[in-house]
């Protein structure tokens, strides 16, 4: 009726299928009497554009706080550089011994996280610090098993 069909009927049938370019298949039939009919319809979603947003460049240097904190065994470091530059990221024991390099090497302006596995290590309090040109900040961590 007029290019409508609706698969509604006993014995009527609707079959899905997706391929490898995400393409959406769907084939009805439908049965009147003698006759069978079949209709395949094919949904293609094809992208306009992809844009990358990109998050503005950092104005001022910055050392977050560790997350989670209290961890186990491993923990997130979030840092920001508003300038190109050498960057070294440690850790260190409440003696001020240092357990872990996490970074030592030129990193553009931008944001950054490093995540530092302390599965070997015993708990207790530590400290991250980060240096990166004439900027030098230093937080408390701790580790619970």
């Amino acid at each position: 009726s007029a290019g409508v069909q609706q698969w509604i009927a006993p014995g009527d049938r609707v079959d899905l299928a997706i391929d490898g370019s995400r393409n959406v298949y769907v084939t009805g039939s439908t049965s009147s009497g003698n006759s069978s009919f079949y209709t395949t319809i094919k949904y293609v979603q094809t992208p306009t554009s992809v844009e990358e947003k990109k998050l503005p460049t950092p104005s001022t240097f910055g050392l977050e706080q560790n997350y989670p904190n209290p961890f186990n065994p491993s923990t997130n470091i979030k840092y920001e550089l508003p300038t190109p530059g050498l960057v070294t990221l440690k850790i260190c024991d409440v003696l001020g011994r240092e357990v872990a390099i996490l970074v030592n090497e030129q990193r553009a302006a931008g944001r950054y996280t490093v995540r530092w596995n302390a599965a070997n290590m015993p708990s207790g309090v530590y400290f991250y610090r980060l240096d990166a040109g004439t900027f030098s900040d230093t937080k408390k961590l701790l580790l619970v098993k």
